[in-house]
């Protein structure tokens, strides 16, 4: 079970009277916004479809360059410390509070 990838369906109820071909906007909306799903577009519209934990990132890819790697400890000041030596720019990656967003084609995930 520790090997595999869990991917969930998000159902969206159209409407409360569960008629066919009858849409509420308002309510589908909402449980958009609680589910993330409007965020997620946002990111994939503003053209950061690859998105990685920092931990799993900087295991990955800390050995294509000798860096160095912040005192804290902090694993999001170690990926911009292996950015910066990588020469990637910030306009091609966005850092979030738990992963790290990159544009189009920037790594082989």
């Amino acid at each position: 079970i520790s090997a595999t990838n869990p991917h969930y369906i998000r159902c969206i109820k159209p409407n409360m009277m569960k008629q066919p071909q009858h849409f509420e906007t308002a309510m589908i909306l909402h449980q958009l916004r609680c589910l993330g799903v409007l965020d997620a577009v946002r990111v994939f519209a503003a053209g950061y479809p690859s998105r990685v934990g920092y931990q799993k990132f900087y295991e990955r890819y800390k050995i294509l360059k000798r860096h160095n790697a912040p005192k804290n400890g902090d694993i999001r000041d170690s990926c911009q410390a292996l950015f910066a030596t990588l020469g990637i720019s910030k306009e091609l990656c966005q850092l979030g509070a738990t992963k790290l967003f990159l544009r189009t084609g920037q790594i082989a995930w």
